[in-house]
């Protein structure tokens, strides 16, 4: 994952909680990566995304260790929906100049394009479909993080969706997304299984290589 300019020390917050109860260094550095790569993906660089990765680390080490049996990749991730509804619901921006600076027509441009659509989207819609899409959650996963029905999680993400697929109609970028959603899902999730997808021909391992490099800063 790529650096950022004042992360939070997963060491300095680990010294912080009881040590009695505070995980290992391994575990904190785990769960801190899966929290920062959420918010990334659910939010995109439009948000203070150290203020909001500090906060959620810290519920982290003030609740841990995890009082029920739910996975640990989807407790974190419960934490960093938490804290991206409040952000969404505040629309911090990032001031222009950090915004990231994308060619014109690259999938990095499509996925940034994306989430400053999503900002007319009503902040619960928009974790669902988020979830769904640019995290590469299943329907029962996103129902157990965001604490609501799969049937829920559904009509959501289809609201959004919906919108989506009639504002792409007069925006190029939008449509540039819908045509590699798919291939983007299946990388994200290749890279959070830590494989690589198998593929067919040269030319496909190409693009395919073509596509990971331009999706690399996101996850």
């Amino acid at each position: 994952m790529p650096s950022r300019r004042g992360r939070p020390s997963y060491q300095r917050l680990g010294h912080e909680a009881s040590p009695a109860r505070a995980p290992e260094p391994e575990r904190l550095a785990l769960v801190g990566s899966l929290l920062e790569r959420s918010l990334v993906r659910l939010l995109g660089r439009g948000v203070a995304l150290d203020t909001l990765l500090e906060g959620a680390l810290l519920e982290v080490l003030s609740s841990w260790p995890p009082r029920d049996d739910t996975a640990l990749p989807l407790w974190a991730q419960r934490i960093a929906v938490s804290w991206a509804l409040e952000a969404l619901k505040s629309r911090t921006p990032v001031p222009d100049e950090e915004q990231p600076r994308r060619g014109p027509g690259r999938v990095r441009e499509a996925l940034s394009h994306l989430q400053a659509w999503m900002i007319g989207v009503r902040p619960e819609e928009q974790l669902a479909f988020a979830l769904l899409e640019l995290n590469a959650n299943s329907i029962d996963e996103a129902a157990v993080i965001l604490g609501v029905p799969p049937q829920v999680v559904r009509q959501r993400a289809w609201r959004v969706r919906r919108a989506l697929l009639f504002a792409a109609r007069r925006d190029l970028e939008l449509r540039r997304y819908l045509l590699i959603a798919l291939r983007v899902r299946s990388l994200l999730r290749c890279w959070d299984r830590g494989t690589r997808q198998a593929l067919p021909s040269e030319r496909a391992r190409r693009l395919s290589a073509e596509l990971e490099l331009e999706v690399q800063w996101f996850v």
